[in-house]
């Protein structure tokens, strides 16, 4: 037992020295003005990025449909007073890692990724949601081919945490609902 909490310290430790990078939210904002145009640009990076993050991270790269543009419209209002410019989350990724030390590395190798900025970092493992959902959150610039850019987000994830969150999904989504 003694063991495993020296271990665990161990963790605790590298979780909280993992790299952050703040950008104001304010200044995380799209290239491209219009939401058809956003979307296009999604379209572009789920493809580029997609490969890209294939490539480098195999089969443990996830990469999910583009946001629902109903659910983005109701997102632009209520969370950004109309202002489609602050979406950062219609072209989305995961990458699932199988231990902390495996994490760690990958969040070491998409910072140096080609065509990639990144602008945000949000450890939730040091700030896990109340049910204690954690992952490290990122935000890309991904440059397009045109030499603007798009903003999408890219989360790491831990095997464990994702086997419990699909076995209690129904339950998480009423509880995160209620809450």
């Amino acid at each position: 037992m003694k063991k495993e909490r020296e271990k665990d310290q161990n963790v605790d430790e590298m979780v909280k020295e993992m790299r952050v990078i703040k950008t104001r939210k304010d200044e995380l904002r799209q290239s491209s003005k219009g939401l058809d145009t956003i979307y296009k640009d999604a379209k572009v990076v789920k493809n580029e990025l997609g490969k890209l993050l294939r490539e480098e991270f195999g089969s443990r790269t996830r990469i999910a449909d583009l946001k629902d543009r109903f659910k983005a419209e109701k997102k632009i209002n209520n969370k950004y007073s109309g202002d489609e410019t602050k979406i950062r989350d219609i072209s989305r990724f995961s990458i699932i890692a199988r231990s902390i030390m495996q994490l760690i590395k990958d969040l070491e190798k998409v910072l140096t990724l080609d065509k990639c900025t990144v602008v945000n970092i949000k450890n939730k493992f040091i700030t896990p949601n109340a049910l204690g959902y954690r992952d490290i959150n990122l935000n890309i610039s991904y440059e397009l081919p045109d030499g603007r850019t798009h903003l999408c987000e890219l989360q790491l994830h831990l095997q464990g945490i994702i086997d419990v969150k699909e076995a209690t999904h129904v339950h998480y989504e009423a509880i995160r609902l209620a809450i």
